[in-house]
This record gives C-alpha cells, sequence and structure tokens, in this order.
C-alpha cells in the first residue's frame, strides 16, 4: 500500500486555481488510497514514466500497463509506503511537487526517509510524462 499524507494539497497555481482540483491533485488522492488502477487512468495511456536511474526499478516505463506492473513491484520491496507531497508549483502544463517517501525495506527492516521532486507534465487533463528525482543514497542504504 502506497499512502499520501499532505498537508499542503490545497497549494494554488499561478492562476489562482487549485492544485488539488486538477489531475496530479486527483493522482495523489488515488495513491492515498491505494486505488492505482483509478490513478492510472489519470495518465495518458502512452505515458512516459521515469525513475531516477540507480535505483531498484529505475529507468523509464511507457504506457499504463508497465506503470501497473511498476506499482505491483513496490509491495514486494516497500512496507507502508507513504508518498508525502509537502509543496506544488505549476507553470503551464508542468507540475513540480516537492516532497518525500516514508518506508520501511521488507529486505533490510530499515526505514528510509527520501526526498523527491516530481516533474508532471500534462496534456489534455492527463499526465503524459512523469519524473522523480529522488534521494539515492537514502534510499539504497535502506535496502541493504
Amino acid at each position: 500500500m502506497i499512502d499520501v499524507c499532505s498537508s499542503s494539497l490545497h497549494s494554488q497555481r499561478r492562476d489562482g486555481t487549485m492544485v488539488k482540483n486538477g489531475t496530479v491533485g486527483d493522482i495523489y488522492a488515488h495513491l492515498s488510497r491505494d486505488d492505482i488502477p483509478a490513478m492510472v487512468q489519470r495518465l495518458d495511456p502512452q505515458i512516459e514514466w521515469t525513475l531516477t536511474a540507480g535505483l531498484p526499478n529505475g529507468g523509464t516505463y511507457r504506457g499504463r500497463d508497465a506503470v501497473l506492473k511498476l506499482f505491483a513491484g513496490y509491495a514486494e520491496i516497500w512496507e507502508g509506503l507513504q508518498v508525502v507531497p509537502e509543496e506544488f508549483f505549476s507553470s503551464g502544463n508542468v507540475v513540480i511537487v516537492l516532497g518525500h517517501y516514508d518506508g520501511v525495506s521488507r529486505q533490510s527492516g530499515k526505514r528510509a526517509v527520501a526526498r523527491f521532486a516530481h516533474v508532471w507534465r500534462l496534456r489534455d487533463g492527463l499526465a503524459e510524462r512523469f519524473e522523480t528525482i529522488a534521494d539515492t543514497r537514502t534510499i539504497l542504504e535502506a535496502l541493504s
């Protein structure tokens, strides 16, 4: 299960609209309910999903099915993984979310609290590209 926690989900875009009410807010809301099938419906069918190189499963995935498989694998690696968005920034079709991951490695039993930046690129109300930039050192230390 992946939990999403945030007190700042109501951050405003420059144009005054609320990020929480848009595509990216919907994605984090679905993640918080562990509703991955609903989350992927907010992704373009040909989504390009990029994870920080050097991490387990790091690389670029294409398509909703690939993202579904990726999330299925997280449960095998992490216990109680939380995605905690803290700040939202928006300009045009790009939304950047700063926050942290918090979870316990199933292999080592070590906890990781690692910062991230998520970059979302949107088109026609769907996320067409996603990239995470994460604190790989903290994550790899917890996994070892």
